[in-house]
């Protein structure tokens, strides 16, 4: 199966579990370039979505099982680190960390492992819907990359993060970015700042 079409069977099983959730990372760009007048050559195979802490009242959907029958196998490199493979992708599930060194969470209703990460919830507000996918608002994405790229431990990732970041500036509303960083914590805004010094 084709990542393209592996991310929309994912989506509308999750739609129909009522989880709260955007498809995050590089496949964003991917999608933003339907919409928006930029290019960005993808280079990733790795695909992200990120949850809502609220997992209550979920339909039971058995994702875990879904993506066995394609091929996938769970991998564990620690408690903290969960993903599944095939022989071509990577897929990962993330929800907020709420503390440090926080154990990658079994989702139940859902039959998937989620990774806690630092500030992930922050694009999930205001989301958008390319091609029947949810993304996070793009503003949103171009601000995160921003925070991220600045506590990151790997440079090519923080890299990575700057780059998708660059590709899309110019052609992010402006308005609304002033908005959303007005509303930033000033830990938020020293970090955006140091990252578009690099950038600008």
């Amino acid at each position: 199966m084709k990542a393209e079409e592996l991310i929309k069977n994912i989506s509308e099983l999750l739609n129909f579990s009522g989880a709260e959730f955007v498809l995050c990372g590089s496949w964003c760009m991917h999608y933003y370039q339907k919409i928006l007048p930029f290019k960005y050559s993808l280079r990733t195979m790795d695909i992200d979505f990120v949850f809502a802490l609220k997992t209550r009242n979920l339909k039971e959907v058995d994702l875990g099982s879904f993506l066995k029958q394609e091929g996938f196998s769970r991998l564990a490199v620690s408690d903290l680190e969960v993903f599944y493979v095939s022989e071509s992708l990577r897929i990962d599930f993330l929800i907020q960390q709420k503390k440090p060194r926080e154990k990658a969470m079994f989702i139940e209703k859902l039959g998937i492992y989620a990774v806690p990460l630092y500030f992930i919830d922050y694009l999930i507000p205001e989301k958008i819907e390319i091609e029947g996918i949810p993304l996070p608002l793009p503003e949103r994405f171009y601000f995160h990359k921003l925070i991220v790229s600045q506590k990151r431990q790997n440079p090519s990732k923080a890299l990575k993060d700057l780059e998708q970041a660059k590709a899309i500036r110019e052609v992010l509303n402006q308005k609304k970015l002033e908005e959303l960083k007005k509303n930033l914590h000033n830990k938020w805004k020293k970090l955006i700042e140091k990252a578009e010094k690099i950038l600008f």
